[in-house]
């Protein structure tokens, strides 16, 4: 079971860092980590850390540019479909952001679910948010108990770290560009409506980190 961890970022260089780190030790040798980097340039210093956390083989950076103005919403699943497109066609996709950083063991749980056959994975996650002069303020733990339905019944949220089968990812088109907020509760209730088998682990599998410009209501409206 191979696996290709998609991450869109911009400007989040240190939780990217964090990030590298968390995964480094979980990549199967078949396994590949796809960095879209959204109409920026990779911090340098950052990114030759992460290359020598990441072997080579295993690490794609890419680099996207769009013209102005492109609400935030399109940017970022523009950004996930390219950097998805690019992975290899037989590898199933790990939607994994920069600042929701994975659990040591989140890897293995995800390929043993995909393995059992499920077609969408996700689990619980940690909160984090971070507090303006104050640092980090540690939020509930978000526990979830996944029943058929759950999304058509807005029961559950699209937060945290996502897994799919490759061909869920193909049937629906991938991550839609035009729905708010970012496109990953309308990617799970149409596979949910697909029929797609669903699970949620009943364990922690990141922590999810919550920065002001996420609550910005002018990032809200541009959208």
């Amino acid at each position: 079971m191979s696996l290709a961890l998609i991450t869109p970022t911009r400007r989040r260089w240190h939780w990217l860092r964090k990030q590298a780190r968390a995964i480094a030790g979980q990549l199967s040798p078949d396994d590949c980590w796809i960095v879209a980097v959204d109409n920026d340039q990779a911090n340098p210093r950052v990114a030759d850390e992460i290359g020598q956390m990441i072997p080579a083989q295993q690490l794609v950076w890419l680099h996207c540019a769009y013209a102005r103005p492109t609400p935030p919403v399109a940017c970022v699943n523009r950004l996930r479909n390219a950097a998805t497109a690019l992975a290899p066609a037989a590898h199933d996709i790990v939607e994994v952001d920069d600042h929701d950083l994975l659990a040591p063991y989140a890897l293995a749980e995800i390929r043993a679910a995909l393995s059992a056959g499920y077609d969408y994975v996700f689990g619980w996650y940690h909160q984090q948010a971070v507090v303006e002069r104050c640092g980090i303020e540690k939020w509930p733990e978000v526990e979830h108990r996944y029943q058929r339905g759950a999304f058509e019944r807005r029961e559950i949220d699209g937060i945290g770290v996502r897994a799919f089968k490759r061909w869920l990812w193909q049937t629906l088109g991938g991550w839609s560009t035009n729905v708010w907020p970012g496109g990953d509760y309308h990617f799970a209730l149409r596979a949910e409506r697909l029929g797609a088998n669903i699970v949620c682990l009943e364990q922690p599998l990141c922590t999810v980190t919550i920065e002001a410009e996420s609550l910005s209501a002018e990032f809200v409206r541009s959208a």
